[in-house]
């Protein structure tokens, strides 16, 4: 189970479990300290946090200094473009980080950069328009297929997965229900 620590409090009926784990913020000690072990590999981003305070506290958070680490890994202080408004830092670190990732799964792949984008920014949308801030596929809806042609292309593949699967299920059951008579039947001839 996984939970923000303050919608956890406010539940009027909680979970009894043996033991938590609590991610707290990380100290500004706990982040000099990452940074120093990653070396020059990070100095620019070190670089930045001295010069503002607000970007480091942004960092507390283990998974912000994650991809942080993860986008700006060997870049140059000149590669900042003297980022020391927070706002479009964050903008910028997003952008680097989503550029840094498509430079990672490399060229092979089955979908564009431009397709992925493209699809990303449309689930993006939608879960706006919805009030999600967390994506679970089985929340996807009907709805959010944008034409007619989408929604009943949807409709015929759900009716096919649901077919094949229905049918794969019945035919493994009834081999098992036929095949011990089969057997039976075959050993009582040989004997």
């Amino acid at each position: 189970m996984c939970s923000r620590i303050r919608d956890y409090e406010v539940l009027s009926k909680r979970l009894r479990v043996r033991c938590a784990i609590y991610v707290q913020p990380l100290t500004t000690q706990q982040i000099d300290r990452y940074l120093a072990q990653a070396g020059e590999q990070l100095s620019a981003l070190s670089t930045i946090f001295r010069h503002n305070p607000e970007i480091r506290a942004f960092a507390a958070s283990p998974l912000i200094l994650s991809v942080m680490s993860l986008a700006y890994q060997g870049c140059s202080l000149g590669e900042f473009h003297l980022l020391y408004d927070t706002k479009t830092f964050r903008q910028q670190l997003l952008e680097t980080y989503v550029e840094r990732m498509f430079q990672r799964r490399g060229a092979a792949t089955k979908y564009s950069q431009t397709q992925t984008m493209r699809w990303l920014i449309w689930m993006a949308q939608q879960m706006a328009q919805k009030s999600q801030t967390v994506f679970l596929i089985e929340r996807i809806q009907l709805s959010w297929l944008q034409t007619r042609r989408q929604r009943l292309w949807y409709r015929l593949e759900s009716a096919l997965t649901f077919g094949i699967f229905s049918g794969l299920l019945i035919w493994v059951s009834t081999r098992l229900l036929i095949q011990p008579f089969e057997f039976k039947l075959v050993s009582r001839k040989v004997t």
